[in-house]
């Protein structure tokens, strides 16, 4: 998410793909995909998901996160 108490979701990615390179992620906000996207230049894609969803949505975009090429 982008919006979490103390680092931000660009950070965290940041911080989790320093130690795992490759480490499926999946973004999901409140924001518009585009607004979001461009918060993450050059951190990599993740599939989007747009605040609220659903749990099929979730699943759905884990499921895309884990097969897309690293």
């Amino acid at each position: 998410d982008l919006s979490m108490p103390e680092v931000d979701g660009v950070e965290a990615l940041n911080r989790i793909r320093a130690i795992r390179p490759g480490m499926p992620a999946v973004i999901m906000s409140g924001y518009s995909e585009d607004e979001t996207a461009a918060r993450f230049v050059g951190v990599g894609l993740a599939p989007f998901l747009a605040k609220p969803f659903s749990p099929e949505q979730l699943v759905q975009k884990l499921r895309a996160a884990i097969v897309a090429p690293s």
